[in-house]
This record gives structure tokens, C-alpha cells and sequence, in this order.
């Protein structure tokens, strides 16, 4: 009796089918489909993204989990005096002060009309990222130097060494609009959408380039094609691939700017710096070895010490023993040659 079925349940498939099928007779019917796809397609991509952010928290790592996806992003202001210069704090950081969500809406620009933002990179406390986001704001080679108005992504340390880990291998490997993007990705393609068509200089060290090259390809994921013509980008010691993101970058900046070698992704690389050169797989700017030192010394060293090929770029004034890891003490640039594609 149970397998007995009535003629109505029978069709009852039939008719959900048919009636599927006639949707697409009608303008209102193909978009009830259309809805029902893309509102699919949004629900997958929400299960697929609270599944990472759950593994990160059953496997010890919550701090990753943390500072990726609850921190709230936060960008910050460095402070200059009236020469020009940073105003430094006791810990040899420079002041800089909290930006307000209505404060970002209008961004206070350089004397060129641009803005500058930078993106600090793993193991990075905020001093460090308020240090690098000033060390290396210099200008590209050619460019005059001109006062910025220089302003930084905070992508918070995680408590401990694994967490930060797990960090730079869910941005290189996972992070994008399937598994969801981190807070200060996000925070990027706000800054993208928002600035890239008048004026934004994006700087990214060690990690923070994944951040910025993550950021760029959610903005074109989202028809952000040729709508950032005043976008331009600088990597540091990447572990971004630069070629890659000049890919991207061209198609954000789209016409005339698209084929410009000086629009397109310029880089500072140390050939022994490993994050630059095998994590980012970029070939070297430049960088030498210093005297009574070897490649594998500074490559060893650039893990944890201080004034290694991996940090010294950008302006060394400040760490004047950086200037032994450069030809004439300056770290020299390299560009993601556009005539080559």
C-alpha cells in the first residue's frame, strides 16, 4: 500500500517542471530565475566561507580568525611636524592618529592630488606598520619627491607565530569572494571603488601585497574593469606575484594607462630577500651582499632580524645600516614591463 501513489502525485513533478519551464516565457519569470540562481550562488558562497572561518577556529588558530574576519579594519593617519617629517614616538614610531568611518569618506590627499595608502605585512605590530607605512612612502624613480599625506591599512598581528601563519596561507591560497575576503582586504576595495578613478596610491610590504593583489581582483570580479583610471601600486619585498598584479591593475586602469610602463605595478625586490623572491616568485631589483656576509646568511637573517634584505627598502635614513645591502646604499626599483604581453 505504501508504494501505491495517486495519478495527482504522479504529476505533481510534471507540473513544478512545466511550470519552471514556462518562467522563461516571461520577462518577470526569467528574472524570478536569474534571482533564484544568483540568491544560490550567494548562499554557496556563504557556506563555503563560514566552513573556513569555523575551521580556523576548532584548530587553535582563532586569533587568525580574529584579526582576518572580526577585528573591525582600521586605517590610520601618520602625524608630520612642520618640517615635513613624522613625528616620532619614544618606541622610534611615528604618531598617528585613528581615522573615522565619515572620515574616510573624504581622505585628506598629497600636494600631487593623490592619496596614499599603505599595507603592512606579517609579524607586524602597528608601530611596525606605522614605521613601514613612513619608510617606505618615497617616490618611484624619475618622480619628484612631494609631501604625503600618508595613511596605512592596520592588518592587526595575530597573538602568536602559527596564527600569523595561517594568516598569509588562507590570503595566498583561499582568500578571494568564495571563501571571503579578510576586513582590511575589504577595506582596499572600498578605498579602490572609492578613490581608484581620482587619485590612490596603494603600498604594500611582505604580505600586505596579498592584501592589496586580493583586493584588485575582487574589484574586477565585481565589473571594476577600466573604472580606476588614478590607481597606481607599489609592492616591497612581495609575496605577491608583481607580473600578476600588474595583470590586474591594467585591466582596473584600463585604456591609455593600460599600455604605460610607468603606470604599471612598480616593485623594490632584494635578491635575497625569500619572500620577494620565492614566495612572490619576483626577480630581484637589485641588493647586495654585504662584505663578511654570504646569500644564505641574509637569507636566514631576513627571518626575524633586524635591518635584513626583506625590510630595508623604501627611505633609510632612518636605518642607516640597511645602505650596506644596496649598490650607492639605495634600493633601486624594478616595474612589470607591460611591452612584454
Amino acid at each position: 500500500e505504501a508504494q501505491i501513489t495517486t495519478l495527482d502525485q504522479q504529476t505533481a513533478g510534471l507540473n513544478a517542471s512545466a511550470s519552471m519551464d514556462n518562467r522563461w516565457l516571461t520577462s518577470a519569470g526569467r528574472q524570478s530565475l536569474q534571482n533564484d540562481q544568483k540568491n544560490l550562488g550567494e548562499n554557496s558562497k556563504k557556506a563555503a566561507g563560514g566552513a573556513a572561518r569555523d575551521l580556523l577556529r576548532v584548530t587553535g588558530t582563532y586569533s587568525a580568525y580574529e584579526v582576518m574576519f572580526t577585528e573591525d579594519e582600521k586605517m590610520y593617519a601618520i602625524k608630520y611636524g612642520v618640517d615635513g617629517k613624522p613625528v616620532m614616538q619614544q618606541d622610534g614610531s611615528p604618531e598617528r592618529e585613528a581615522v573615522t568611518a565619515e572620515q574616510m569618506k573624504n581622505l585628506v590627499r598629497g600636494e600631487d592630488g593623490k592619496l596614499y595608502i599603505f599595507n603592512n605585512g606579517i609579524f607586524n605590530d602597528q608601530s611596525a606598520a606605522a614605521q613601514n607605512a613612513a619608510q617606505f612612502g618615497v617616490p618611484r624613480d624619475g618622480e619628484a619627491s612631494v609631501d604625503r599625506n600618508q595613511y596605512f591599512i592596520e592588518f592587526k598581528e595575530a597573538s602568536n607565530p602559527v596564527a600569523e601563519l595561517v594568516v598569509a596561507g588562507y590570503q595566498k591560497y583561499l582568500e578571494g569572494d568564495f571563501w571571503g575576503l579578510t576586513n582590511p582586504t575589504q577595506l582596499n576595495v572600498d578605498m579602490i571603488n572609492q578613490y581608484g578613478a581620482t587619485g590612490l596610491t596603494l603600498d604594500g610590504h611582505s604580505r600586505g601585497t596579498m592584501t592589496i593583489g586580493n583586493a584588485m581582483q575582487s574589484v574586477l570580479n565585481s565589473g571594476g574593469a577600466g573604472r580606476s583610471p588614478g590607481l597606481d601600486v607599489n609592492f616591497f619585498g612581495p609575496a605577491f606575484n608583481a607580473e600578476f598584479a600588474d595583470g590586474l591593475l591594467s585591466k582596473l586602469q584600463g585604456a591609455a594607462a593600460a599600455t604605460q610602463n610607468e603606470r604599471s605595478v612598480h616593485f623594490q625586490n632584494h635578491a635575497y630577500d625569500p619572500i620577494g623572491t620565492f614566495v612572490g616568485g619576483n626577480p630581484p631589483s637589485g641588493g647586495v651582499v654585504p662584505e663578511g656576509s654570504s646569500g644564505f646568511n641574509e637569507v636566514t637573517r631576513s627571518i626575524g632580524g633586524s635591518d635584513t634584505s626583506h625590510n630595508c627598502y623604501g627611505g633609510l635614513s632612518s636605518r642607516p645600516s640597511c645602505g650596506q645591502l644596496w649598490e650607492d646604499k639605495t634600493p633601486t626599483w624594478g616595474f612589470a614591463d607591460r611591452n612584454k604581453k
